[in-house]
């Protein structure tokens, strides 16, 4: 008896130096918090410009039985998510460019006009060309067609961009993402660069040249690579490559030219 009051006592001296006692928190499940780069680093959010980002578990499984569903799935996610985001960028010559990221924009035309009317775009790349998903082929057109109207001067496809390791090797992921950016540097103006979701391919280079260009801390720069791919935890971590990952870490920033 005197034994457990004395562990009472002990108990209650803890709580209310240490606050009251709780198992310890799972790792994996602790929520993820958003950081994306420093203000100075950013070009600031557009106001018809959503960086809302979605991901639908077991879209893996509707692949393999309903490729024509998972389609139409992918589409509508990407059609209510635009998941768009920015950077500013010193480039090796000393010049600032402002680079924005998203998913195909076709469905949004009123975050076009103010990417090009405030956003300064000028250019848009498109990394994904010739992807397993047809319907890419008339979201390019519908966007294309968009932003020429609204008065960007250049729209440019980039070929054969793939991002997984079982796909191609590493070496070859590098000297791709060193050749976009070098497009991305060579374009005019302010550029709008994106894939099919906005996040494999697009947040791999983007990634990149926050790590090389910027000089954003490692941990940072892949802090804001989990922001557009809806990871959530190690649990529920949403989009999230872990071949992407390796290339940032590894990624050799002597390839990206002056």
């Amino acid at each position: 008896m005197k034994i457990s009051i004395r562990i009472a006592c002990l108990l209650a001296l803890a709580s209310f130096f240490y606050g009251p006692y709780s198992e310890a928190k799972d790792p994996s499940k602790t929520p993820f918090r958003c950081d994306i780069a420093k203000p100075a680093l950013t070009a600031g959010k557009l106001s018809s410009c959503s960086d809302s980002v979605a991901w639908s578990y077991g879209l893996d499984e509707i692949r393999k039985s309903n490729p024509e569903l998972f389609e139409k799935t992918v589409q509508e996610q990407v059609a209510a998510n635009p998941n768009v985001g920015s950077g500013v960028f010193t480039l090796p010559d000393g010049t600032k460019k402002t680079i924005y990221r998203s998913s195909f924009l076709s469905n949004a035309p009123a975050c076009i006009k103010e990417l090009v009317s405030k956003g300064g775009v000028r250019s848009v790349v498109n990394l994904y060309n010739m992807g397993d998903l047809e319907s890419h082929t008339q979201l390019s057109i519908d966007e294309k067609a968009q932003f020429q109207k609204a008065g960007a001067q250049v729209y440019t496809d980039i070929l054969n961009y793939q991002y997984k390791f079982k796909e191609v090797k590493k070496e070859r992921i590098i000297d791709k993402v060193a050749e976009i950016v070098s497009v991305v540097q060579s374009v005019p103006g302010n550029v709008l660069m994106h894939c099919y979701g906005g996040m494999h391919r697009t947040g791999l280079v983007f990634a990149v040249m926050q790590k090389c260009f910027n000089k954003v801390p490692l941990a940072q720069v892949l802090n804001e690579y989990h922001c557009h791919v809806a990871y959530e935890n190690e649990e529920r971590a949403g989009g999230r490559s872990k071949d992407n990952e390796e290339v940032i870490r590894d990624f050799p920033c002597d390839k990206l030219s002056p």
